[in-house]
């Protein structure tokens, strides 16, 4: 009598990464972070766009932060795309911070 093994191979595909934040935070001037980038299942962090430029990220942990302290008058609204990758895949989301003028 002849037997057959049969082996049942199952693949986990990990969980996307997904925001738990909202896209729009206000800061008061004067500061220099932006926002915490708050996701779930994620590994790294990165930022593009236009304003990207005027900011920070740290990959690891996703804080935002200004290169220079933040001035209403100069400029008071900031956009950029975050992105945050994991085991699996990516997601971006656009982000706007806007500066509050605070009274001097």
């Amino acid at each position: 009598m002849l037997h057959e093994s049969v082996t049942n191979l199952v693949t986990v595909i990990p969980p996307a990464p997904y925001f738990t934040m909202y896209n729009v935070v206000n800061v008061e001037e004067g500061g220099y972070e932006a926002i915490r980038l708050t996701v779930q299942n994620a590994t790294s962090f990165s930022i593009s766009g236009d304003d990207s430029i005027y900011l920070n990220v740290n990959p690891s942990d996703g804080v935002v932060m200004f290169k220079q302290p933040t001035d209403y008058e100069t400029k008071n609204v900031y956009n950029f795309t975050a992105t945050c990758t994991g085991l699996g895949g990516s997601v971006s989301k656009p982000v706007t911070v806007n500066i509050l003028d605070k009274i001097e």
